[in-house]
């Protein structure tokens, strides 16, 4: 008896989990191809941000839905007078969908024509390589970087999280996926494995106990892995190169655009702790605070504005320094938005793409 009872419980929590897999939304899956360029599947991709993950409005879950179109960005191929590009930021990751990202408030506000090509984790590298694909056939006015803190990340041993990263490029979004995507290499067991861990992962995500266990070990693991992935590290260097490498690939867009009478503006997107003091983001429902990382990155923005103050062929638009005087609350990360705060963006750009600010209503 006590048998069946436990095959009957076993079988219901089977069904239970397959029911629940198959209501699962459509995430988000990238198209790899060579040279570290990538773009996203055309479609619907759904996903919620947790509030136990994420700073979001009123503490609360938010149900978040993008459209690819077929090329693998948020918005076709076409003849556009504005190209806006850059990585998750200018994307949108942290707000509901395509509307409350800065091109859909540009769009809905400012009544602006504009494209959105950007993908999450791209840097300058990927910028320029699909900007001198397409400007043919979009023939811009006008192309729009907004971006900065990838570049910027990407040069340093160790991720926010304090651990070590890859050289590569590819370690801070899936270069796994990319391995078997190019070598056509899949092992099973491992990607077994990392599903388990990560339902797991799902079943605990809702537990107070679990999640204060795991913020003290993880807590304690991160610190360890963080000593050991900055020691010897100079970071100061480390942001030198960063900056050498953004700069290099920003003086081929420019003599590219310069010979086809294409503007280029230049506006580094916000970081959530650059201009504030550390503990005003502690009284907000962030996931993880990093100070050696945030350091870092706060030293890093300065490098590189003051290169692009300098910049000859482009205008630079310092937008993280006016974000600094707007409240944190509007990040849901370190380097992302909500809907509200891509607003905020909109509202400070919109000369660019305008050459004014009035809104719809004043039009």
């Amino acid at each position: 008896m006590i048998q069946l009872i436990i095959a009957v419980a076993l079988l219901a929590f089977a069904i239970d989990i397959y029911f629940g897999l198959s209501r699962r939304t459509r995430g988000m899956q990238f198209r790899f191809s060579r040279y570290n360029m990538y773009t996203l599947q055309p479609g619907t991709f759904s996903v919620t941000l947790s509030k136990h993950y994420y700073n979001l409005p009123d503490n609360q879950d938010v149900a978040c839905r993008f459209e690819i179109a077929p090329y693998g960005y948020l918005d076709a191929i076409r003849p556009c007078e504005n190209i806006l590009v850059g990585g998750s930021a200018a994307f949108g990751v942290g707000s509901p969908g395509n509307a409350w990202n800065v091109s859909g408030h540009l769009r809905e506000k400012y009544l602006a024509d504009v494209i959105n090509l950007a993908i999450p984790g791209w840097n300058i590298e990927q910028e320029v390589i699909t900007l001198l694909r397409h400007l043919d056939a979009i023939r811009p006015k006008r192309i729009l970087l907004f971006d900065g803190a990838n570049n910027l990340a990407l040069a340093l041993p160790f991720d926010y999280h304090g651990y070590p990263t890859s050289a590569d490029a590819l370690a801070f979004y899936g270069e796994r996926k990319y391995a078997q995507a190019i070598d056509e290499h899949f092992d099973t067991a491992p990607d077994v494995r990392r599903r388990a861990t990560m339902l797991v992962r799902e079943m605990l995500r809702h537990s107070v106990i679990a999640r204060a266990v795991y913020r003290v070990a993880g807590g304690q693991q991160a610190a360890k892995a963080s000593a050991a992935a900055t020691g010897g590290v100079d970071v100061d260097a480390q942001a030198a190169v960063a900056v050498e490498n953004y700069l290099a690939w920003l003086k081929v867009l420019v003599a590219v655009a310069a010979a086809r009478g294409i503007e280029i503006h230049c506006i580094l997107q916000p970081y959530y702790s650059y201009g504030r003091d550390g503990a005003e983001a502690r009284n907000f429902h962030f996931y993880s605070i990093n100070d050696t990382f945030d350091r870092y990155m706060v030293a890093a923005y300065g490098r590189l504005d003051s290169a692009l103050s300098e910049f000859a062929g482009i205008t630079y638009h310092p937008v993280f320094k006016e974000m600094a005087a707007e409240s944190v609350g509007l990040f849901t990360d370190a380097v992302h938005l909500n809907g509200t705060g891509y607003g905020v963006i909109a509202d400070k750009i919109s000369g660019i793409v305008l050459g004014s600010r009035h809104d719809k209503e004043t039009r």
